[in-house]
């Protein structure tokens, strides 16, 4: 039949007027709280979780100490994989443990590039099975007009 795939989103950059609230649509805040409840609720429901995050410091080739905490609160919540935007540049894609997988920055995608760090960028695809991700390979492409080019 196949496999039941969550993703589930966190953003820990946008102005609070944009979070969602109890009478009202928006993003999810990235608290430790929130990332571990909303992990765990899509764990019960399917076979691999996927969360992702808008998150690190705009042209940082390196994830922070926020990005790595907020990685394992969500890998530690039950995520098979953690695949985060916002810098504008790849960071480092990290295997933890058999079948678990984080990818801090793919970099930009359709987006426009000012220097040659923001216009390299991939495309991640995973191997994903009920035990989570077995195998990955970025894909890598550059911007070219606001496009990427494979």
């Amino acid at each position: 039949l196949g496999l039941r795939i969550a993703f589930v989103g966190f953003s820990s950059l946008l102005p609070a007027s944009f979070y969602a609230g109890p009478n009202n649509a928006g993003t999810q805040p990235a608290t430790p709280a929130l990332i571990a409840a909303g992990v765990r609720r899509a764990r019960r429901k399917a076979d691999v979780v996927i969360a992702t995050f808008h998150w690190g410091v705009e042209r940082a080739t390196r994830e922070d100490a926020r990005q790595r905490a907020f990685a394992q609160i969500a890998l530690d919540g039950g995520a098979d994989a953690v695949i985060g935007a916002h810098p504008h540049v790849l960071q480092p894609i990290e295997l933890r443990g058999r079948h678990r997988l984080v990818a801090y920055s793919l970099g930009n995608f359709v987006f426009g590039a000012s220097s040659p760090a923001t216009a390299r960028t991939g495309i991640l695809r995973l191997k994903l099975s009920a035990r989570g991700v077995e195998g990955h390979r970025l894909v890598p492409a550059l911007i070219e007009g606001a496009r990427p080019r494979l």
